[in-house]
C-alpha cells in the first residue's frame, strides 16, 4: 500500500510508444494493446495520479470511519509536485535493485496500472497493485500480478501481501490467483488517518504449486 494527496490530478504526459517497446517485459492483447513495462521518468505524474484516483475510489468507508477527507488528505500529497519528484528518484533506484520490483501497465500512451514488490528477510512482499477504476475487470491486474509472480518465484521464498479487509473485490481477485487468508489482522501506524481511524488490513499468502513448494520455518 502507499500514501497520496493535495494538488489536482495531473493528466498523463505523452509517452513515446517506441520507448515503451524497448522496455516492455510482456505484451498482451485483450481487445486493448496492453504492455507491462518498466516505468519511465515521463510517467511519474500519471503514476501518482493513478494512485490518487484508485485510493479515492477504494478506501473511503463509512462503516470503518474512513472518510473521503481522510483519503483526500493522503491523495493530495501523492500528486504534490515535490512528492512526484521524490517518487521519480525512488522508482529509478528501485529499478536498479534486483531485490525490488516495479512495473506499470500501459495502453498506448496511458498508464492504466502499477505493481510493486520487494524481497524481505522472510518473504517476497507484494507492496501494491492498482488499476484505474474504469479499467478494472479487463485483465490488466492479472497481467501485472503474473509479471510480479514470475519475478517473485525466482527468489524461492514465500510470497505475501496485505490488503484492506473491506476491499472485497481485491480479496476475491487474489484468491482467484492462488492467495489464501493467513488469519492475521492488523492496522499499520502509517495508515492511521487524521480522523484517528486506520485502514484495517489482512495478510494473504500465495500457495505455491507442489512442484515448487517453498518450505516455511
Amino acid at each position: 500500500m502507499e500514501t497520496i494527496d493535495r494538488c489536482r490530478l495531473h493528466t498523463t504526459k505523452a509517452i513515446s510508444r517506441k520507448t515503451l517497446c524497448k522496455s516492455a517485459d510482456f505484451y498482451y492483447s485483450h481487445g486493448m494493446h496492453i504492455q507491462v513495462v518498466a516505468p519511465q521518468p515521463a510517467m511519474m505524474q500519471a503514476i501518482s495520479a493513478l494512485y490518487a484516483k484508485t485510493w479515492l475510489a477504494t478506501y473511503p468507508n463509512e462503516a470503518y470511519g474512513i472518510t473521503r477527507d481522510d483519503i483526500k488528505e493522503r491523495t493530495d500529497a501523492m500528486t504534490d509536485p515535490e512528492k512526484v519528484a521524490e517518487r521519480l528518484v525512488n522508482i529509478m533506484n528501485v529499478l536498479k535493485d534486483p531485490m525490488q520490483f516495479y512495473r506499470v501497465a500501459v495502453d498506448g500512451n496511458e498508464v492504466v496500472g502499477v505493481c510493486a514488490g520487494k524481497v524481505k528477510d522472510e518473504c517476497v512482499h507484494l507492496s501494491s497493485l492498482y488499476v484505474l477504476p474504469e479499467r478494472q475487470g479487463m485483465g490488466i491486474g492479472t497481467q501485472l500480478l503474473d509479471a510480479f509472480l514470475a519475478w517473485a518465484k525466482t527468489h524461492k521464498k514465500p510470497i505475501q501481501l496485505h490488503v484492506v479487509t473491506y476491499n472485497t473485490g481485491a480479496i476475491q481477485f487474489y484468491q482467484t490467483h492462488g492467495f489464501v487468508d493467513t488469519g492475521r489482522r492488523f492496522t499499520e501506524d502509517r495508515f492511521i488517518m487524521k480522523s484517528g481511524n486506520g485502514l484495517p488490513e489482512m495478510e494473504m499468502r500465495y500457495q505455491v504449486p507442489e512442484s515448487t513448494t517453498v518450505s516455511v520455518s
